[in-house]
């Protein structure tokens, strides 16, 4: 997010996250000297559903579930680069 708003973007180039561990939420970020809350969500499949522009799925996930969350990341159409 700081490249983002160093590279004069208008607004951050991250549309959502994925944590499974817990519910929905909103996670806060600087963007500059302000605030903006980011969208967590308990599925990758609500996430697609919920941002259909997003393209890109960059996956931080441990060395024992990466293999099956990329396989999902995949699975949907609007996924072009993982």
């Amino acid at each position: 997010l700081d490249f983002d708003f160093m590279c004069k973007r208008k607004k951050p180039s991250v549309e959502a996250m994925v944590f499974p561990f817990s519910g929905n939420h909103y996670v806060k970020f600087y963007w500059g000297t302000e605030e903006i809350l980011m969208p967590v969500y308990t599925t990758t499949k609500e996430a697609v559903e919920k941002h259909p522009d997003a393209s890109v799925f960059v996956n931080f996930a441990s060395f024992r579930s990466v293999y099956e969350t990329s396989m999902e990341a995949m699975a949907y159409p609007s996924i072009k680069t993982l």
